[in-house]
């Protein structure tokens, strides 16, 4: 592929923490799988090439077909599996992250996990906004959170200033109930939140939410 040219590719997510504990999947997310745009240029590495997608923001990524090591410059690194529909003009692509490898959650120290998790919950610090969607009619002008998941947000926030006994927050059918318990997450900077659902792959569905943080990057009210 020439230098200087712009393409856009869609790569798996990519995570810091990966691991298991009594069977529940540990997870954190350092890169999420979306489309995005990158500058694409060759570059020659023990005289084979290789392509290099350059992001607006981070690290360059070297896309391979082989195992391969990059020692003499930052550069994380991507094996392709689809390589063939890769050099045919493919966007998706297929395949394993090399570098940085992610950290394996059994292996770290209790005082390593918290300080994974403490740097998440910084991270969350002043990064929520109350972002209401606005509508004219049935078109959305504006993106954010739906009135009924503002209206939970500010209930809860409210019975949590005054009370400690438990409470009950019901939402209609499609309203966005697993988001509104992200906006809680990430709002309050949570240490610890318990989600009991009736199945495992529903169990599995909003697990995936919590690792990406659903919608809400995407509606601007986590940023």
């Amino acid at each position: 592929m020439p230098a200087g040219t712009y393409r856009a590719f869609k790569l798996p997510a990519r995570y810091s923490i990966e691991g298991r504990v009594h069977k529940n999947a540990i997870k954190q997310l350092n890169r999420a799988a979306i489309h995005e745009e990158f500058a694409v240029e060759s570059k020659v590495i023990k005289r084979s090439s290789y392509t290099v997608l350059h992001p607006d923001e981070g690290t360059p990524i070297l896309i391979a077909d082989r195992r391969l090591t990059v020692t003499d410059e930052p550069i994380d690194v991507f094996r392709c599996r689809n390589w063939d529909a890769f050099v045919g003009g493919s966007s998706e692509l297929e395949g394993e992250w090399l570098t940085p490898a992610p950290a394996r959650f059994d292996l770290l120290s209790p005082s390593q996990a918290s300080e994974a998790r403490d740097a998440v919950l910084n991270g969350w610090r002043g990064a929520f906004e109350f972002r209401e969607e606005r509508r004219d009619g049935d078109r959305v002008i504006e993106t954010g959170l739906r009135p009924p998941q503002i209206g939970a947000l500010f209930g809860v926030l409210s019975h949590w200033k005054t009370s400690s006994l438990p409470a009950t927050v019901v939402m209609p059918t499609g309203t966005g109930k697993t988001e509104t318990m992200l906006a809680l997450l990430a709002r309050e900077r949570l240490s610890r939140l318990l989600v009991i659902v009736p199945t495992g792959a529903l169990r599995d569905q909003i697990g995936d939410k919590f690792v990406s943080m659903g919608l809400l990057k995407q509606l601007g009210a986590v940023r």
